[in-house]
């Protein structure tokens, strides 16, 4: 997305000029030589058909971005949403070495990828609710996990079995993952939620979604599924 939307700003502003230029020289300074006001035309010409094709390779580099970080970000919540609060202390130390070696390349470079064209006049909104609604929430995860990965190592292959520990490492992980509300009436009742998977997938099929393809796309959307569930 950043080639092409410089390539925008260079061309528009080449198209712009060239033309003002042009249009001055071929209107208000009659008695000029005509040859600059037709080696203006032609930078007008080709600049407005390099503007054109930028604009296109962007809003196709946009979408190819805004899917593949959402793919990819499915990818990784589908593997977090295994995780269960009521395992064992080895089986949640599996699932986190597990997790870990899991290769999220892909993931951080589309979110790298994202440099949109109304950044240069705002605060680049998009880009931040991208990052603070979905990017930045399983970064928190996967440094939490990151910083007790040798811990963990040590605990599976027996050279620092420590259980209060690795239960202590754990207790610090799972409140980035897991909510746990308790309902008292008659008896007590422990709601558990994976709350990273949850919300970061309601942001993906919403807010998200809108910004990928369009609020009419997605009211569209919204209709089509409201029409199958009636």
């Amino acid at each position: 997305m950043r080639t092409y939307k410089y390539a925008i700003y260079i061309t528009c502003a080449i198209t712009l000029i060239s033309f003002c230029i042009a249009f001055a020289l071929n209107f208000y300074f009659t008695d000029s030589n005509p040859f600059w006001c037709n080696l203006l035309l032609g930078i007008f010409g080709s600049s407005s058909l390099t503007l054109l094709t930028s604009i296109i390779g962007y809003r196709v580099e946009r979408r190819r971005t805004f899917e593949g970080f959402s793919y990819a970000t499915k990818a990784i919540l589908h593997d977090l949403n295994k995780y269960q609060y009521t395992w064992g202390l080895e089986e949640k130390v599996d699932f986190f070495l597990n997790y870990t070696d899991i290769s999220k390349i892909d993931w951080d470079r589309y979110y790298g990828d994202f440099d949109f064209f109304t950044s240069f006049f705002s605060n680049d909104n998009d880009r931040r609710y991208i990052y603070t609604q979905i990017y930045y929430p399983i970064v928190q995860v996967n440094n939490a996990i990151r910083n007790h990965i040798w811990h963990f190592r040590w605990f599976r292959d027996g050279s620092g079995k420590n259980d209060v520990a690795i239960k202590k490492f754990i207790c610090e992980i799972e409140p980035h993952l897991i909510e746990i509300k308790h309902t008292e009436a008659d008896i007590t009742i422990m709601d558990i939620r994976n709350k990273l998977v949850e919300d970061i997938s309601f942001e993906l099929n919403n807010n998200y979604y809108k910004l990928m393809y369009g609020k009419r796309i997605f009211k569209r959307s919204c209709a089509s599924d409201n029409s199958q569930k009636s």
